[in-house]
């Protein structure tokens, strides 16, 4: 069940993430005392129902913690706003016809990349160690910037811990 608190906050980030991008790639529920690996398989098996074409790993955040919560709230308004700055103009990038802006978020709150399934098997999940990166990728919406999507590729990113 969601606290008053957890509602006005998915108010308040609902500004800052495109449509799909909560249903994707948040967990709100249900509680803490639930493991998050099974939350992001779920996601993942979810997102392959809806597109039995989609077979890239999911990355999710879990923010079931109000602490959780406010922490990454902070983070992507910051970026949100950071992005908007007339200067960083030459950083939007033209991808599928459309501006995106790619970010590095050090990850300060609980985070899976659910991998699908591979020869018969269940899918994988990988918790991400608190300090790893994950690159964002906002993209321009009414008068400002929502994120769009979230990835751990421990393959590509420079994986300091701080």
């Amino acid at each position: 069940m969601a606290t008053a608190y957890t509602r006005t906050y998915r108010a308040r980030l609902a500004q800052y993430l495109t449509n799909d991008f909560m249903e994707k790639h948040v967990l709100f529920e249900p509680g803490p005392e639930v493991h998050g690996e099974p939350l992001a398989a779920g996601l993942l098996a979810a997102r392959q129902e809806s597109d039995p074409n989609f077979n890239l790993p999911n990355t999710c955040v879990d923010l079931r913690n109000e602490a959780h919560q406010m922490t990454f709230f902070r983070q992507l308004e910051q970026a949100a706003n950071h992005a908007l700055y007339p200067d960083r103009a030459d950083q939007w990038k033209m991808h599928n016809e459309m501006p995106q802006f790619k970010f590095h978020l050090a990850v300060d709150f609980p985070t899976f990349t659910a991998y699908p399934e591979r020869d018969g098997g269940h899918p994988y999940v990988h918790r991400v160690d608190f300090g790893a990166v994950v690159e964002c990728v906002l993209i321009r919406s009414d008068g400002g910037a929502q994120l769009n999507h979230i990835d751990y590729h421990p393959e590509d990113l420079d994986q300091r811990t701080r």
